[in-house]
């Protein structure tokens, strides 16, 4: 007969391979699936830029867009939340690569992964505020 200590340590380093071989297996489950996201924005306009030079040099854009996105395939037992954002991009004298977040949101259950946004209304989410952007006038 083995001793205690013995009998132990091969009912651990059995459990310890058992978890290394599931967690292999988990992690094989979600390495090989694709998900297929293709959001669209149907119209992108800006409805308003005014220039605010004494404030920070900050300038405030109003926009309109319609965004469409169905993000429901990248949900799987793995996934708990998405982090969505939309980001727009310009060019100025200053800088060849601007960016700014238009919109934002966690997204944490799969009947909420699919959405139909139309921000047409000028409101306070709305306003972009770009810093040290050089409107054309």
């Amino acid at each position: 007969m083995h001793s205690y200590w013995t009998r132990s340590n091969n009912v651990f380093f059995f459990g310890l391979a058992i978890l290394s071989i599931a967690s292999v297996l988990v992690n094989l489950s979600t390495t090989y699936v694709l998900p297929e996201a293709k959001p669209e924005i149907n119209r992108l306009q800006v409805n308003e830029m005014r220039r605010f030079a004494p404030f920070r040099g900050q300038d405030k854009a109003i926009v309109s867009y319609n965004l469409d996105f169905d993000l429901q395939s990248v949900f799987n037992w793995n996934v708990k939340q998405l982090f969505v954002f939309l980001v727009a991009e310009y060019q100025s004298n200053s800088n060849d690569i601007n960016q700014v977040v238009v919109y934002d949101q966690i997204i944490q259950e799969k009947a909420n992964a699919k959405q139909n946004l139309q921000v047409s209304d000028i409101s306070n989410s709305d306003i972009i505020y770009m810093r040290y952007f050089t409107v054309s006038e």
